[in-house]
């Protein structure tokens, strides 16, 4: 059986809590991380989606960052059309990415759906758990092989992408989202070194990292809701 397994991470409280002002409503610039090289475009002008092919599930702040999800229409004329899109803070970044009706995204968190056959055997961890991208793709591609153990601070956007479902599939396990501060950790070498010695021979630590300072190395690429 599938296991996603619930686990304590305790980060310490942060210092201040830094809000940032609620971003304009129009227009809302959508920009994929300048890992994925795909060049969308659509046959409106440039990459705008109408904005009557979007609509807005959730739009609040929570203790950590500013929430968007979103749905593209399956009319939309689109590599995103039929998607749940979870934005974090301004731009509106994508952390996460699920489609009703298909598996892969056609974006970067694709890649992570090939690492188990080339990773020794054992579960996986994803620290910064997201809405599931990545272990949606993988529990998906290899149901009886794999399991994972995710952590996630902010689970203010996983209602909206069908984790609490999986959890009740899954009464014993779950994921479990601890309150602290990530940033100050992770700008620490020690809690690397940490994680490095908790893990098997020949396993690697892969980080996905964005925020409000990544842009799109090709402003072309950015994806506008009009």
């Amino acid at each position: 059986p599938l296991h996603i397994s619930r686990h304590f991470l305790t980060l310490s409280p942060p210092s201040t809590l830094n809000l940032r002002p609620k971003p304009p409503e129009n227009p809302i610039s959508l920009r994929r991380s300048n890992t994925n090289t795909h060049r969308y475009k659509t046959s409106h002008d440039d990459d705008g989606i109408p904005a009557n092919e979007v609509k807005t599930i959730a739009k609040f702040k929570s203790r950590y960052n500013y929430i968007r999800v979103i749905e593209v229409s399956r009319k939309a004329d689109h590599p995103l059309a039929g998607s749940r899109l979870l934005l974090l803070d301004n731009p509106g970044n994508i952390h996460s990415i699920s489609f009703l009706l298909k598996t892969l995204t056609e974006c970067y968190f694709d890649v992570f759906a090939t690492l188990p056959p080339i990773i020794p055997p054992g579960p996986i961890g994803i620290l910064g758990f997201g809405a599931g991208s990545t272990a949606r793709l993988i529990l998906e591609l290899y149901p009886f092989e794999i399991t994972i153990h995710g952590w996630e601070i902010d689970p203010s956007g996983r209602e909206f992408f069908g984790l609490s479902k999986l959890e009740r599939d899954h009464k014993d396990r779950g994921f479990l989202f601890s309150k602290g501060s990530v940033t100050k950790e992770l700008q620490d070498p020690n809690v690397w070194e940490n994680l490095k010695s908790g893990l098997r021979k020949r396993v690697m630590i892969m980080v996905n990292v964005g925020g409000t300072c990544v842009e799109a190395q090709d402003p072309e690429r950015a994806i506008e809701i009009w």
